[in-house]
């Protein structure tokens, strides 16, 4: 356990400042509020194994690119999820990247792989967001139980905010 004792230290002081520092604090903390709610409400055997969410960066990149996943040491210490705030016109289109991601960590702590297979199919399904079959990792639809996240990411206010 004291192997990760020091990388646990640094994400810590890395969110903190982050939540607490910069033009973006306020865009940050919205997201890791929503990354909470969409892992405790979708995913709560994640939390029941103390499982580390990933730390949220924002980094401009190609338009074309909306987000990604990362993950560069041990599982949950080192997850990143990279955010394009240049590619988003909406909150509700940055909260759903950041739910695609999420479902992307999901199935790398479960042990599932990385991708757009099957299994990452059915964890899109299980937030409310139908999949394309085609391996794209397009979205096709919604249903209630993505209704209810998008619902908790306008509550926090995340228009306002990502177009201030």
């Amino acid at each position: 356990m004291s192997e990760y004792l020091e990388p646990l230290k640094l994400r810590r002081a890395i969110i903190h400042s982050q939540r607490t520092m910069g033009p973006t604090a306020v865009l940050l903390e919205a997201l890791y509020r929503f990354q909470h709610h969409v892992v405790e409400e979708r995913f709560p055997d994640a939390f029941a194994a103390n499982q580390v969410t990933p730390i949220i960066a924002l980094q401009a990149m190609p338009k074309e690119v909306r987000g990604s996943y990362q993950n560069i040491g041990p599982i949950g210490l080192s997850c990143w999820i990279t955010l394009n705030p240049n590619a988003f016109r909406t909150g509700g289109d940055m909260a759903e990247t950041l739910a695609h991601e999420l479902v992307h960590w999901y199935c790398d702590i479960s042990g599932w792989g990385m991708g757009h297979g099957n299994l990452w199919q059915g964890g899109m399904r299980k937030i409310g967001i139908e999949p394309a079959d085609d391996g794209s990792g397009d979205h096709i639809g919604y249903d209630r139980r993505w209704h209810d996240l998008h619902a908790f990411a306008l509550a926090l206010e995340l228009d306002t905010i990502l177009l201030s």
